[in-house]
């Protein structure tokens, strides 16, 4: 308080090694109070003390780093969401664990469209972050926009081409938008990576049953409809849209003995 009282410039000016000596010597004893306060598990001790130092000295990056921290861990979510947002607006400071902090943050608020915006911000500003990158993904999988991950797939794969759930989202988000050349590609890679896949023996037997139903002379897709759906129903007896899609090939195909079978197996499972 004494500090903010020396209003008079030309005061200021002569007193200016003074008054730096004691700004440093208040700093360092906050900084000091609010290092012991986070050793012996007070985070709100802390807070304060690091608050204290920061109205003194706010050029301390540490301090604003610790802020945020702790303003997160306090529950101080706006607080903490606000102070990482002026990290990230200096490049000096901003690093990508500031856009998964917030991305945190958000989450735990329940504010999806804000963990998206995030998210999009991060992969602009680090464009090679891997964490980053795969986080959107999923985020956009949450929010059922799989529009966005078309975009992002091919960097993606690249990046992780042995990952058979991504090469799944990939191609899920590819079949959902229309693209099936691309999604049959890679669920195909779905299946190269695990021949067990249910999703990937599922997801190409769809698009084959859905080609068949478009033409249902061709014997080759309604063959191949038939292998796929079979092996994912192998793969997981229970599924029930396995079976049901079974059931529109047996009856399309008119084969009575397998639809009988299938129509048998759902009832089993509805009853259960």
């Amino acid at each position: 308080k004494a500090l903010s009282k020396l209003k008079d410039k030309q005061l200021l000016f002569e007193n200016e090694p003074e008054v730096n000596h004691v700004t440093r010597y208040l700093s360092n004893g906050y900084l000091i109070k609010a290092n012991k306060a986070l050793k012996a598990g007070k985070p709100e001790d802390a807070y304060l003390s690091f608050r204290k130092v920061d109205s003194i000295d706010s050029k301390t990056y540490q301090v604003k780093h610790n802020l945020a921290v702790l303003s997160d861990q306090l529950g101080k979510y706006d607080e903490a969401a606000t102070r990482y947002m002026a990290l990230l607006g200096s490049p000096r400071l901003a690093k990508p664990d500031y856009i998964q902090a917030l991305a945190d943050i958000y989450e735990k608020q329940q504010k999806e469209q804000q963990v998206l915006e995030i998210l999009v911000r991060g992969r602009e500003q680090y464009p090679n972050d891997k964490d980053i990158l795969f986080r959107l993904i999923n985020q956009y999988k949450r929010l059922g926009a799989y529009d966005g991950i078309v975009p992002l797939a091919e960097d993606a794969v690249r990046q992780d081409p042995g990952n058979t759930y991504l090469h799944y989202i990939v191609a899920y988000a590819y079949d959902v938008t229309g693209n099936r050349n691309q999604a049959r590609q890679y669920y195909e890679k779905v299946i190269a990576l695990d021949k067990n896949s249910f999703e990937g023996n599922y997801g190409i037997g769809l698009i084959y049953l859905r080609e068949y139903l478009e033409n249902t002379r061709s014997r080759s897709l309604q063959n191949k409809a038939k292998d796929f759906l079979l092996k994912a129903n192998q793969i997981r007896p229970s599924a029930v849209n396995t079976l049901q899609s079974l059931a529109i090939l047996y009856r399309t195909t008119g084969d009575i003995v397998q639809l009988e079978r299938v129509n048998n197996r759902l009832d089993q499972l509805t009853l259960n």
